[in-house]
């Protein structure tokens, strides 16, 4: 129950909105979902998902619990700022190198 008293402060400083919007701007995309479509399921309105991310919600926690659930992720990690990539490691495997064109099917 501490981390709603410790949320509901950090809510009132204001100290994550941006964090908060693109969070739930980067997530959402991720699941493939619309701005309408996440309101619809978190049962929340368009107007509030708009608010959220373009970093302009000053409302309650509540919708957030729901957005947090739509994502599959703890209500606290809408607040965590996202780290930078520092360095990105790809690797090739030669059973996947493709002609162009070529259409990978596994069927």
């Amino acid at each position: 129950m501490w981390h709603a008293y410790w949320l509901a402060y950090w809510w009132e400083m204001n100290l994550s909105s941006k964090a908060l919007a693109d969070n739930v701007l980067r997530l959402r995309r991720g699941k493939g979902l619309s701005q309408r479509e996440l309101a619809d399921v978190a049962s929340i309105s368009l107007y509030a998902v708009r608010q959220i991310e373009g970093g302009d919600y000053d409302g309650s926690v509540a919708p957030l619990w729901e957005i947090a659930g739509v994502l599959g992720i703890k209500l606290l990690d809408l607040f965590e700022p996202v780290r930078p990539l520092k360095h990105v490691h790809f690797t090739y495997h030669e059973e996947d190198d493709l002609e162009l064109g070529e259409v990978n099917d596994p069927d």
